[in-house]
């Protein structure tokens, strides 16, 4: 059994860092608090009626489907204990060898004085 990956987050970063490591002697766990990852940059285009809301958001566990070694949990983090090397989360308590926090931004909008909204 391989070294055991904690990967915090399944945006860009996380699910790149788990698709890096897929199908490798690692033992991966991907954790996030929500079952599907949604591209962004071209939700304007879904807004717009350009592309279909599937085109831009699909659930984790398909982008990941291909590796075995790979495990997805949906949970919120609650702690995270750097000296005993474990995370808490919703979902339980995960012990990890290596940990990758990728949990990204949120977007805040600014108001902008005398725009309309």
């Amino acid at each position: 059994m391989g070294k055991q990956v904690v990967i915090l987050g399944a945006g860009f970063a996380g699910l790149t860092v788990a698709q890096k490591l897929a199908n490798t002697d690692f033992q991966v766990l991907l954790i996030d608090r929500q079952n599907h990852h949604v591209f962004q940059p071209l939700l304007h285009q879904v807004a717009t009626a350009e592309l279909e809301p599937s085109q831009v958001a699909y659930p984790i566990r398909w982008a990941i489907r291909h590796a075995a070694n790979i495990r997805f949990v949906l949970a919120d983090v609650m702690q995270i204990e750097r000296s005993q090397r474990y995370v808490k989360t919703t979902a339980g308590r995960f012990d990890y060898d290596f940990l990758v926090v990728a949990t990204g931004s949120k977007p805040k909008l600014a108001k902008i004085p005398g725009a309309a909204l």
